[in-house]
C-alpha cells in the first residue's frame, strides 16, 4: 500500500496500525513495516496482506493514521496548528489562549487576549521551549518587556 507523506510531519519510528476507509467504514490494519517510497510517499506492508491481488484491492483507499503516531518535523513547524493552545511564559505564567495565527511572511503572529487587550507576538521556534500537544500548552520564554508594548 502506498501513502503520501504530509510535508512538515513524519511518522514515529514505531507505530502499530492504520485505518483504511472501506465502504465508508474505518477498518483497522496492523502495520508489519514501512519504507520510504519515491517523492513524498511511503510503502506500507500490512499484516495479513500477503498477496499482490489482495494488496491491489486496497490500493487507492483513504488511509488514516492515529495522531499519536505522527510527529511534527522541526523544519516543518506548523504554527497554524497552535490555535487554541494556552501560552505559559517562564516569568509571567499564564498569558492566554491563542485565538488566531496571522500568517506574515517570515514571521507568523499569534493573537492572544492578555489582561483585556489583544496582543500579538511572533511565533518563532526560538521562543518556544516546549509544546505539550496532549494538554494544548505551549511553554515560552518571551523577551523582557514584550508584553509591555
Amino acid at each position: 500500500m502506498l501513502i503520501t507523506r504530509i510535508k512538515g510531519y513524519s511518522l514515529k519510528d514505531k507505530w502499530e496500525s492504520v485505518f483504511l476507509e472501506i465502504d465508508g467504514i474505518l477498518v483497522p490494519f496492523f502495520v508489519a513495516s514501512f519504507e520510504e517510497g519515491a517523492r513524498d510517499e511511503m510503502i506500507l506492508y500490512l499484516d495479513d496482506i500477503t498477496s499482490r491481488d489482495l494488496a491491489g484491492k486496497l490500493t487507492g483507499l483513504k488511509v488514516y493514521i492515529q495522531k499519536k503516531d505522527i510527529k511534527l518535523d522541526k523544519e516543518g513547524f506548523d504554527p497554524m496548528a497552535l490555535t487554541g493552545y494556552t501560552l505559559y511564559d517562564r516569568q509571567i505564567g499564564e498569558i492566554g489562549v491563542i485565538k488566531e495565527i496571522v500568517r506574515i511572511p517570515q514571521n507568523d503572529l499569534a493573537l492572544v487576549d492578555y489582561r483585556g487587550a489583544e496582543i500579538q507576538f511572533p511565533i518563532q521556534q526560538e521562543l518556544i521551549e516546549k509544546i505539550d500537544h496532549k494538554s494544548k500548552i505551549i511553554s515560552i520564554n518571551l523577551p523582557e518587556g514584550l508584553l509591555d508594548l
